[in-house]
C-alpha cells in the first residue's frame, strides 16, 4: 500500500514503526459563576507555557541551528498573542464559559482563519497554533505530553502531529525516520526534519488508521512516499537504494582531505555556514576550508540579558582556534527582521524585513555593537579571523562601523591586550545598492560576501514565503547571475576575494554556476558540503567559465536551468 506526501528532506528508511498516538482532547461547554477566577486559570496556564517553551529552547540551543529555535520564540507569540487572550477574556466573561472551552473556540477560530488562507506558509502556521492550543489545555487539564525520549530500537516515528519539542527530542541513533498526517516544506516538523538530516515524509493524510506497531514501512523521502507492508521486491528495490547511498556517502568520506580544486586546478575555498557550537563541530567533522558565515545571534538569544564580553569571548575564541589556521569569517549579530529579543524592545514595524535590522541595529545600540567587536578583536590572536558587516547600503554604514571597530581596538591595545594585526573585514552584499556601489566600498574592505537569499528577495521585491509572489523568487535570474558577476568582477579588479553564503552555494546546478562566475569561496551548510565538493573537483573551471557566460546571455530564469541541465553531468 503507497501513500504519497511531502518530501521535506532527504534519503530512504525501511524499519518497524512505532504509532505515537497523541491523547485525544475533548472540551465541551461548561458553566462557570467567578470568571474572574476562571480567567487567572487561563493567565496562569499561559504562563507555565510559555516558561516551559522557553525551558526547551534552552535544552536544545545546542542541538538545533538558530533558525530552528525561532520555531520555540513563534510559538511564545502565539501563547501571548494579546488579542486572542482578549477574546478568550471575553468568551468567559460574557458566557461563563470554562477557561478550557473559551481556549478551544477562540483557538479554533484563529486556525479556521489561517485554513482559509491561499498562501499554503500561513495554512500551515495553523498547524503551530493548534500546537500551542494543545499545550494550553494539556496544561490545564494536566495532560502529560507523549514521551518519545525512551524508545531503545531502531523504529520508524509516525504520528498524526509532532510538536517542535518532541521533533527535537528524536533521537537519531534508534529514529530511522518519521512521518506525520499534518505538515508541509515549511512547517515546523520539515525544517527540524532538515537540520537533523532524519528522512521524513509529511502531510501523509490518512495513513494513521491503517498502522500499528510493527509494521513494515519504506520511507523514500527523495520521492515523499511511504510503502506499508511492502514487497519482497519494493525491499530489495530501497534496500539497493539505501546502499548506493551508503557507497556513496562514503565516497565522498574519501575526498575529506582533498583540497578544493577543479580538474584544471582552479582553487574554490569550500567553506561551512555555522550558527552555534555543535554546526561548528559538524564543519570539523567534513573538514571543511574553513567558515564562511559565523551566526552570532544564538549568543544573543533566549536569555534575559545581553552576552557578556567575556562569554563571547570564549564562544569565539573556542571556533577561531579549533578552525585555525582556516579562515573563520564571523558576521556581528543580525536581529530584527524575524529574529527578537526579549530584554530589547524594538519599534514594531510594517516591514521589519525593511527595518531596524543587522548592521542598522547595530550602529544604532553602539555598545552593544562595541562590546561584540571587543569581544572579537581579544580572540583574534587564537585564530585566522575575518569580520562581515551585515545589510551594509552605504558607505555611511561601513565607516561608523570601521569607527566603532576603530575604538574598541585603541581600548583593548590600551587595556593591554593583544589584537591581531591580520583581521580581514568584509560586508554581505544583500541588497542591489551595496552591489552596484561595490567599486566604492572596495577601498574599505578585504572580502564581499554575497547572502543571496535577501539579495534575490530585494532585486525582485518579492517574498520567498509569500506563495502568490513565490514564482519571482527566482535564484537563477539572470539579473542576479549580473549582479553577482558584477561585484566578483570589481572585488578581483581591485585583487579583493568574493563568497556566496546563501542557499545557492549549496545548489548543485548554482554551484557550477557561481564558479564559473568567478566566486572564490562558497559557504553552506555542512550536511551538503562533501556533495559540493564532489560535484568541482570533477568539473572543468574552464567548461564552468562557458556555462557561466553563455547563462548570462539568457533571457529567463528557466532557460537558464534547462541550460545548465542539458550542458552538465550531474
Amino acid at each position: 500500500m503507497i501513500f504519497k506526501g511531502t518530501k521535506v528532506s532527504n534519503g530512504y528508511a525501511i524499519g518497524k514503526v512505532k504509532v505515537i498516538h497523541q491523547q485525544e482532547i475533548l472540551v465541551s461547554s461548561k458553566k462557570v459563576d467567578d470568571v474572574i477566577v476562571e480567567f487567572n486559570r487561563v493567565k496562569k496556564a499561559i504562563e507555565n507555557v510559555v516558561a516551559k517553551i522557553r525551558d526547551e529552547k534552552r535544552l536544545y540551543s545546542n542541538r538545533l541551528n538558530v533558525d530552528d529555535l525561532l520555531i520555540f520564540d513563534a510559538h511564545i507569540t502565539m501563547a501571548q498573542d494579546p488579542e486572542v487572550l482578549s477574546l478568550i477574556k471575553l468568551e468567559i466573561e460574557k458566557n461563563h464559559e470554562s477557561a478550557e472551552y473559551a481556549i478551544n473556540k477562540v483557538f479554533d477560530d484563529v486556525i479556521k482563519t489561517f485554513q482559509s488562507l491561499d498562501d499554503e506558509y500561513f495554512r500551515e502556521r495553523a498547524e503551530d497554533v493548534e500546537a500551542v492550543k494543545r499545550k494550553i489545555l494539556c496544561e490545564l487539564l494536566k495532560i502529560e505530553e507523549v514521551d518519545i525520549d525512551n524508545i531503545d530500537e531502531k523504529v520508524i516515528i509516525a504520528s498524526y502531529d509532532l510538536t517542535p519539542s518532541q521533533t527535537a527530542r528524536l533521537n537519531k541513533n534508534n529514529t530511522l525516520g518519521f512521518i506525520t498526517e499534518t505538515g508541509g516544506v515549511t512547517s515546523h516538523s520539515a525544517i527540524m526534519a532538515r537540520s537533523l538530516d532524519i528522512p521524513a515524509v509529511l502531510g501523509v493524510k490518512g495513513i494513521m488508521v491503517h498502522l500499528k506497531d510493527g509494521d513494515l514501512l519504506i520511507i523514500d523521502s527523495e520521492e515523499g512516499l511511504v510503502i506499508l507492508n511492502p514487497t519482497e521486491e519494493q525491499i530489495k528495490e530501497y534496500e539497493n537504494k539505501i546502499r548506493l547511498s551508503q557507497v556513496y556517502t562514503e565516497k565522498l568520506n574519501l575526498i575529506k582531505k582533498l583540497p578544493t580544486a577543479t580538474l584544471d586546478d582552479r582553487k574554490i575555498c569550500l567553506a561551512a555556514n555555522i550558527g552555534n557550537l555543535i554546526d561548528y563541530e559538524k564543519a570539523l567533522e567534513v573538514n571543511s576550508d574553513g567558515v564562511g558565515l559565523f551566526r552570532t545571534e544564538f549568543l544573543f538569544m533566549d536569555r534575559p540579558s545581553l552576552p557578556t564580553e567575556d562569554e563571547q569571548f570564549e564562544v569565539y575564541k573556542t571556533v577561531l582556534s579549533g578552525m585555525n589556521p582556516k579562515r573563520v569569517v564571523v558576521r556581528t549579530v543580525d536581529i530584527g527582521g524575524d529574529k527578537k529579543l526579549e530584554y530589547m524592545p524594538l519599534p514594531k514595524e510594517m516591514n521589519p524585513f525593511l527595518g531596524l535590522r543587522a548592521i542598522r541595529l547595530s550602529l544604532t545600540y553602539k555598545e552593544m555593537f562595541k562590546t561584540q567587536i571587543r569581544a572579537l578583536l581579544r580572540a583574534s590572536v587564537y585564530g585566522e579571523l575575518a569580520i562581515m558587516f551585515p545589510m551594509i547600503s552605504t558607505i555611511d554604514e561601513i565607516k561608523n562601523s570601521l569607527n566603532v571597530l576603530d575604538q574598541a581596538k585603541q581600548e583593548l591595545l590600551n587595556e593591554g591586550y593583544e589584537v591581531s594585526d591580520n583581521i580581514e573585514i568584509g560586508i554581505m552584499i544583500e541588497t542591489p545598492a551595496s552591489a552596484i556601489l561595490c567599486e566604492k566600498f572596495v577601498k574599505y574592505v578585504n572580502f564581499f560576501s554575497i547572502g543571496t537569499n535577501d539579495l534575490i528577495q530585494y532585486t525582485l521585491a518579492a517574498d520567498r514565503m509569500n506563495e502568490h509572489v513565490s514564482y519571482l523568487y527566482q535564484p537563477f535570474n539572470p539579473a542576479i547571475l549580473r549582479l553577482i558577476k558584477m561585484v566578483v568582477d570589481t572585488a578581483h579588479k581591485y585583487n579583493r576575494w568574493v563568497g556566496v553564503c546563501g542557499e545557492m552555494a549549496s545548489d548543485k546546478y548554482a554551484a557550477l554556476l557561481l564558479v564559473g562566475l568567478g566566486v572564490d569561496e562558497l559557504s553552506m551548510n555542512s550536511t551538503n558540503l562533501l556533495y559540493i565538493k564532489d560535484i568541482i573537483i570533477n568539473s572543468n573551471y574552464k567548461d564552468l567559465k562557458h556555462l557561466a557566460q553563455r547563462s548570462l546571455m539568457l533571457e529567463e530564469e528557466e532557460d537558464v536551468i534547462n541550460y545548465l541541465k542539458e550542458h552538465t553531468d550531474i
